[in-house]
């Protein structure tokens, strides 16, 4: 029930106090709390990073990107590698998953409560539903699409992000 009260919460405060921010440095902030379970995993975090700015809720952008970030670590198998690319277009997160995703998986990944069996983890199933409920929000584009186990994560800049020299 708390995540249902923070869902409701933190999409009705997306559109609030939005500024213009360095989405590259944001992402550098949340890999630190990563990096500890990446580096027993043995997993390499390779970022291609421009400087981009975008005007966003800074706690929205932190909040998707934070779990889009630890589900990549959680689910990536031992000794495989992560890629972050941010360009002014669109921010990509790859990775190789433990265990291939079935079809059915796919399909209720975003529904509220889901969550991949993961014996070493065990979340609310609430992550990816308020991904997405924040991500529409915003009205910011997003794919989730997976090919054998490799899953990529996409978010779309509808404006624009802008590149700073």
């Amino acid at each position: 029930i708390q995540d249902i009260i923070k869902a409701s919460k933190t999409t009705d405060n997306a559109l609030k106090n939005e500024k213009t921010i360095r989405i590259d440095a944001v992402i550098k902030e949340i890999i630190k709390n990563y990096e500890q379970l990446a580096k027993k995993k043995n997993i390499t975090l390779s970022l291609n990073l421009k400087n981009v700015t975008y005007k966003i809720n800074p706690e929205l952008l932190k909040h998707v990107l934070s779990n889009i970030i630890s589900n990549a670590v959680v689910h990536s198998k031992k000794n495989s590698k992560i890629e972050i690319i941010c360009n002014k277009n669109q921010l990509s997160i790859k990775n190789q998953a433990e265990r291939p995703f079935k079809k059915e998986q796919i399909k209720n990944v975003f529904a509220p409560f889901y969550h991949l069996e993961n014996k070493d983890y065990q979340g609310s199933g609430m992550g990816l539903y308020i991904t997405k409920l924040l991500l529409d929000a915003k009205g910011l584009n997003f794919s989730f699409d997976t090919d054998q186990d490799i899953v990529s994560f996409k978010i779309f800049f509808k404006d624009k992000g802008k590149i700073i020299k």
